[in-house]
């Protein structure tokens, strides 16, 4: 039988099984916490669980025994698909330039995605 502490130790070996170990049993865990925050981006919420995968495997050296794995995991999850979630936001368009008060939209025609551009830049 495969104990918590003993697959840690071999996936700080590097061992692949302990990271096949880890996405068979904890992966349903990790796509649930990250479904929950990225539910309106189903791409998204893939590559991030892959994203997830691939902290856990480079920082598996910084994990604390006193810790439980599942607590540490699941935390490296939310705080992934949070920071996703946040990049996501910063991508979308902040302002439609049809709902801008402009006395003359027309005016606007040409330039509409260097506006857009600068709209999101900015934040407004």
């Amino acid at each position: 039988m495969i104990t918590e502490k003993n697959f840690i130790q071999e996936l700080q070996r590097r061992n692949e099984d302990a990271l096949e170990f880890v996405v068979k049993n904890y992966g349903g865990l990790l796509k649930a916490v990250i479904n929950r925050i990225l539910y309106n981006f189903p791409e998204d919420a893939e590559e991030c669980l892959y994203d997830v995968i691939l902290k856990i495997w480079n920082n598996i050296d910084t994990y604390n025994e006193s810790n439980k794995f599942e607590s540490w995991i699941a935390a490296i999850a939310q705080y992934s698909a949070l920071n996703w979630l946040r990049a996501l936001k910063r991508l979308e368009p902040l302002v439609d330039i049809d709902e801008l008060p402009l006395a003359d939209k027309n005016a606007l025609t040409g330039n509409k995605s260097l506006i857009i551009f600068l709209l999101n830049l900015y934040h407004v």
